[in-house]
């Protein structure tokens, strides 16, 4: 039989354990650290290297942030039922269960919107350069892929190129994007 100070113990690890993990990870990163694909994003210069395939960031619902955000609520919860409103077990376990379950998923969904609107305000359409000019940065050998670089959303962005002839391009040589086909750029040497 599960006593009143087992349980407040129990609920007291939960939310301790909760509550540290989600501050270490935040402190070294696991809450700031996003895949964008291949790519990644250097403020300091404004670089970005962004994989223009990648559908959506995303956050799993069973990431540790948000079971380590539904520990911390579940425990806190609990030790107040038992603490402060003097609940039963079963009582306290429904109540804390379901504030858990309530607050994880508004942090999963407010992490999840939060890190869609990032991805989207530095995101690119793959459309969006056809058309226009890039540099090459990495020279684009005979049937091969190289690298262009090119300004949008106001900032530096590269990508995979592939030449339209298949003929080879140097580096630093101007190019017209032709078109996108879903991995790289097709572009051709601007007259």
């Amino acid at each position: 039989m599960l006593t009143m100070e087992v349980a407040f113990y129990c609920y007291l690890g939960c939310f301790l354990f909760g509550l540290l993990f989600a501050l270490i990870s935040a402190v070294f990163g696991g809450l700031f650290d996003t895949d964008f694909g291949d790519g990644g994003v250097d403020i300091g210069d404004m670089d970005a290297n962004v994989d223009v395939t990648s559908d959506a960031v995303s956050l799993s619902p069973l990431s540790p942030m948000v079971i380590c955000v539904f520990l911390a609520v579940f425990g806190g919860t609990g030790i107040i039922c038992i603490e402060l409103f003097e609940t039963s077990i079963l009582v306290s376990l429904a109540a804390s269960t379901l504030m858990g379950l309530l607050v994880a998923t508004v942090f999963f969904t407010g992490m999840s919107w939060l890190m869609n609107k990032a991805q989207g305000s530095m995101g690119l359409s793959a459309t969006s350069i056809l058309g226009g000019e890039a540099e090459v940065t990495l020279a684009i050998p005979r049937n091969g892929l190289g690298e262009i670089s090119f300004v949008a959303n106001e900032m530096r962005q590269r990508a995979s190129a592939k030449s339209e002839d298949g003929k080879p391009i140097p580096q630093s040589q101007v190019v017209t994007v032709v078109r996108y086909t879903g991995n790289f750029y097709i572009v051709r040497p601007t007259k």
